[in-house]
């Protein structure tokens, strides 16, 4: 069987008033806190359903710079798709490569 892996843009509590400006999709009076409980949940599921997850951390600065060179708007499936790419980065530097 095939595990799923969730994976997260996890911030700071430092980063997260740049994180809220410079993703438009998340609203500007969001709690930090309940930014955590929700990716606590998100990852409790993953786990019940047989699969992993995965906490990447992540600078606003980079991120943005990330999507301006990739060509990407800020948005939702950026985010996920920056954390891909931070998780696969990770890898290759833990495994040698």
């Amino acid at each position: 069987m095939n595990q799923m892996t969730v994976v997260h843009c996890v911030v700071s509590r430092a980063d997260w008033p740049e994180w809220v400006r410079i993703n438009p999709d998340i609203p500007p009076g969001r709690n930090y806190d309940a930014f955590l409980e929700d990716l606590a949940q998100a990852y409790q599921g993953a786990i019940e359903d047989g699969g992993r997850a995965v906490k990447v951390d992540v600078k606003p600065a980079e991120f943005l710079a990330w999507c301006r060179k990739t060509g990407r708007n800020v948005k939702a499936s950026s985010r996920a798709a920056y954390a891909a790419f931070r998780l696969i980065e990770l890898q290759k530097k833990c495994s040698g490569h």
